[in-house]
């Protein structure tokens, strides 16, 4: 009787081990490190080659210290079994930081920072406005192919057989090490700047590999070394008496306790501030009257194009934002663990109620979570607002607040001030009994109406 055996299946292939000599590897992360950094800040100039090479010529060692940046994230790579694939890895990270960079310096004006990772959310909410259907499915297939390169490096690419891990830190960390000290070396030396606080200007004057790095974990104001009791005393005795209050109300005017409108307006410009311009007619009557029958004046702002939130958090609190990190928004940090002193908590001591209107989102820059630690007793989105139009893009137009400000003035007992793109303002406590009350459809619950910690007597602290 004849036996059939079974036909051997051929041997799998041996495996194929990532076994590069160190010199070879050295060589090629520095190529890489060039390239990336050169990919990237051509990025960062709007794609313009000629920018790029001013850039290297006029500052070479700055360009020098952004290849070192770059050079340190790519011997990260050195420190897994992974080599070939964490380096790919790396490599489209940076990538498409540049790209994201190019789009938002086109659209935004501001760069693109590392505060700007805590604002999905929002750029996901306004996806769909400032890009097309095709522009939105090239952003999703880009993703998606992001990961798809990530995932196949890993699966398909050599990994080495062994590392020697002590080498591979010591690399690393000589690398992170040794672009610490020349960054310190660089300001103390003034190469660098002491803060980067006008990323626009950053941006471009020192490169994106190393102003970029250099946002990353830094949130909030430091504490002062010096900051006492005993300090903040000497600073209110230095203090010059205050000069006398100007008059802005008339002699027959209400003033025991008004309703005060504070009013933030980013869609609005002043056209007779525009030079060259000539118009038949006042564009802004209403606008130029008050401005010549009461105080007023300019002032300087921290943002250009968006990121107008910040310009906000500026005139509710009086803070500086050129205290805090650069490039951060304290809605998306700070303001999410912490109350904050603000115009809000200010007027609760003269019998002041304070109300929010937005005509935007209640989650947009989480405003319904910030607004009881700036203080707010009440807010209203815009998903509280009645017969609301919309512009080409699908804004909210403005004037919906001139029918809501009104209402709400009269409400009771939350009295509001009014807001359009930029909100706030408190508002005086009228009859329970008024004929226009309507229920604020958001309050603090008691968890965020904590009073704020610099209107708390010291004994309760």
């Amino acid at each position: 009787m004849k036996l059939h055996r079974p036909k051997a299946r051929p041997a799998p292939a041996p495996l194929q081990y990532d076994e590069t000599p160190s010199r070879q590897r050295a060589l090629a992360l520095a190529v890489l490190a060039l390239l990336m950094t050169l990919i990237v800040e051509l990025c960062n100039r709007g794609l313009s080659i000629p920018r790029l090479f001013q850039f290297i010529a006029s500052s070479p060692l700055v360009f020098l210290l952004n290849v070192l940046v770059v050079l340190t994230s790519l011997v990260f790579s050195e420190l897994f079994l992974h080599r070939i694939a964490m380096l790919g890895t790396v490599c489209l990270l940076w990538l498409a930081l540049g790209v994201v960079q190019y789009i938002v310096v086109r659209d935004r004006t501001t760069p693109f920072s590392s505060m700007d990772l805590l604002l999905i959310r929002e750029a996901l909410s306004l996806l769909s406005i400032y890009a097309t259907l095709p522009q939105i499915i090239l952003i999703f297939l880009g993703v998606f192919l992001l990961f798809a390169v990530i995932i196949m490096l890993f699966t398909r690419a050599q990994r080495r057989r062994r590392r020697n891990l002590g080498h591979a830190l010591v690399a690393f960390v000589g690398c992170a090490l040794l672009c610490g000290m020349l960054e310190t070396a660089g300001m103390r030396t003034g190469l660098l700047p002491q803060r980067f606080d006008s990323l626009v200007n950053n941006y471009a004057d020192y490169g994106f590999p190393l102003v970029f790095t250099y946002t990353f974990g830094q949130m909030g104001i430091a504490r002062p070394s010096n900051y006492s009791n005993e300090t903040v005393g000497e600073i209110l005795e230095n203090i010059d008496e205050a000069e006398p209050a100007r008059r802005a109300f008339a002699q027959d005017d209400d003033t025991t306790q008004p309703n005060i409108l504070f009013v933030q307006l980013e869609s609005f410009i002043d056209v007779g501030s525009v030079r060259g311009c000539e118009v038949s007619r006042d564009p802004t009557p209403c606008f130029n009257r008050l401005r010549s029958q009461c105080p007023g004046g300019t002032l300087y702002v921290p943002t250009i194009g968006g990121g107008t939130v910040n310009t906000e958090f500026e005139i509710i609190t009086g803070l500086n934002l050129d205290y805090f990190a650069a490039g951060e928004s304290p809605y998306s940090t700070i303001l999410q663990q912490a109350n904050c002193e603000s115009m809000a908590y200010n007027m609760r001591h003269y019998g002041y109620t304070a109300t929010a209107l937005h005509n935007n989102g209640a989650t947009f820059y989480n405003r319904s979570a910030v607004y009881p630690r700036l203080g707010f007793d009440c807010f209203v989105p815009v998903e509280y607002m009645q017969n609301v139009h919309t512009n080409a893009l699908g804004w909210a137009k403005d004037d919906i607040l001139t029918d809501e400000i009104p209402t709400w003035c009269c409400a009771s007992p939350w009295n509001p001030t009014a807001s359009t793109a930029k909100p706030t303002s408190p508002g005086r406590e009228t009859s329970r009994s008024s004929p226009c009350r309507r229920r604020c459809p958001w309050r603090p619950s008691r968890t965020t109406s904590t009073p704020c910690p610099a209107q708390t007597p010291s004994w309760n602290r």
